[in-house]
């Protein structure tokens, strides 16, 4: 279901005005991990959108998904092009046969192994898309009826099916929530509602199954969003892992609630001095580099440096050159994983 919050004046980040403008939930988050990675993603990101949105793979199925209804329905639509595709290759089929039995040109039988290897491509596509469909509706049937337990000051397991079945409803926003006092904005991925609850929903995508620092304050943002735009409460939120049905609920403790208007004040100074360039963040204290996705190198090409202000290229010991997106606004070199396995080093 979709819906729509409340209006604000400017929902979108403006890199030019950084005193001004709504900040994103997602800059406040990557602001805890690494100042560096937060003006990465002030300059770079345009609008939170409550999932990790570095470079996703894109979806080439375009299957629904976390609906069960629209599963359903796309599974019937799916058997209903099967038929019709066998019924109709099945026919002309049979008359191109019947015509290369009746003339002595190779016309009809290269026609009818070109409807052939056609038929069998498109075949398989559709029972693949139905196999996939039905392993998702099967991974919702089997889930239990569960529910996390509200006043529990500390993370529990949980599962998106089971939240359905529990009976909250899913929404999905038209428009970021926005608070004009706090400047700040940001779109859960969802909203659960059942009740008086509301329970935002952000899915972690990439790396491993487990939370940061930046990830329960990004939470709690967006429960003080949806509730102060809404009214309910919000106990908890909930983070699902990779791109299946498992995740956490996060309480929304009272020590984040407190700590982040200091955050946001901190991120909005921070990025005001990067604006009028009298501040570049200083390296990273610790190794958050190690898996950070601004940092990640790729290799140099005329499309990975379009629209680039500058390039830091590097050479690996491949004798290729590579970039990064973090590398090229800072002019260095992060010590990401794979900038060490491919021997990437400063000053080159």
């Amino acid at each position: 279901m979709n819906k729509t919050p409340a209006p604000s004046q400017n929902p979108s980040p403006n890199p030019s005005q950084p005193f001004t403008s709504l900040i994103g939930v997602h800059v406040v988050a990557e602001f805890v991990f690494c100042p560096r990675a937060a003006v990465n993603a002030w300059e770079k990101v345009p609008a939170d959108e409550g999932a990790e949105t570095w470079r996703r793979a894109p979806r080439i199925d375009f299957l629904p998904d976390f609906d069960a209804r629209k599963i359903e329905e796309t599974i019937a639509a799916r058997f209903s092009s099967l038929r019709r595709l066998l019924t109709w290759s099945g026919t002309v089929l049979a008359i191109l046969v019947v015509l290369s039995s009746l003339f002595t040109s190779r016309l009809p039988t290269a026609a009818g192994i070109t409807q052939l290897a056609f038929t069998v491509v498109r075949c398989v596509g559709l029972i693949r898309d139905i196999a996939v469909l039905a392993l998702r509706l099967r991974a919702m049937r089997r889930s239990p009826v569960c529910e996390p337990d509200p006043k529990l000051p500390k993370m529990q397991s949980t599962n998106w099916w089971s939240l359905l079945k529990a009976g909250f409803c899913s929404y999905e926003y038209d428009a970021p929530f926005c608070n004009q006092s706090l400047g700040l904005a940001g779109a859960p991925w969802r909203v659960l509602h059942r009740g008086s609850l509301r329970i935002p929903v952000f899915r972690k995508i990439r790396g491993e199954a487990k939370l940061g620092h930046q990830h329960f304050l990004r939470m709690a943002a967006y429960c003080r969003l949806v509730t102060e735009t809404e009214g309910g409460e919000a106990p908890y939120s909930v983070v699902l892992f990779g791109r299946g049905y498992d995740g956490v609920t996060v309480p929304n403790l009272e020590r984040y609630q407190k700590e982040l208007p200091r955050t946001v004040e901190d991120l909005r100074a921070m990025l005001l001095l990067v604006a009028s360039r009298r501040m570049v963040p200083d390296v990273p204290v610790g190794n958050p580099c190690r898996g950070c996705p601004w940092g990640r190198p790729e290799k140099s090409s005329p499309e990975t440096t379009a629209n680039v202000r500058r390039i830091k290229w590097t050479r690996g010991k491949n004798g290729r050159l590579y970039r990064s997106d973090c590398g090229d606004r800072f002019d260095w070199v992060p010590a990401h994983e794979l900038a060490d396995r491919l021997g990437l080093r400063a000053g080159e």
